[in-house]
């Protein structure tokens, strides 16, 4: 279980909201220090602590095929690009996350958990599991 949640019934009414939210085939994965309890290299504050002097967000990566291809037909004009290594969409901006239709959903998840979410497309499930991972749901 992730770092943040209280219990499993907190968790698993988190991931209730994202299931209802997103479509079927969805794969949702945990990403970075809710998972390995650290901050990443590419934090401010490097090798903190999960919520040590700070509140540490949700890293969700999601790998849908038409929402990831989506996010590319709006291109670069709404401020979506690729990122390499491994190759991502993300973290979704406010407006990115309403032009397709999951900010709603965004802000369900960040007042149930009291923390920011944050999503991130990857165009296939090996890469979301490079670095520390948490798998919830496997849509393939």
């Amino acid at each position: 279980m992730p770092y943040g949640f209280k219990d499993f019934r907190e968790y698993g009414a988190f991931v209730d909201v994202l299931k209802a939210g997103l479509p079927e085939n969805t794969s949702i994965v945990f990403k970075g220090s809710s998972v390995s309890g650290r901050s990443s290299p590419y934090s401010k504050i490097l090798g903190a602590p999960f919520d040590c002097g700070r509140l540490s967000d949700y890293d969700i990566a999601l790998v849908n095929d038409d929402l990831y291809l989506k996010s590319l037909g709006f291109g670069r004009s709404a401020g979506f690009k690729v990122k390499t290594m491994p190759d991502r969409i993300g973290p979704l901006s406010t407006e990115q996350a309403s032009l397709l239709g999951l900010r709603e959903m965004q802000k369900i998840l960040s007042q149930q958990s009291g923390r920011p979410v944050e999503f991130m497309f990857y165009d296939n499930i090996s890469d979301t599991l490079k670095g520390p991972s948490h798998i919830f749901k496997l849509g393939m």
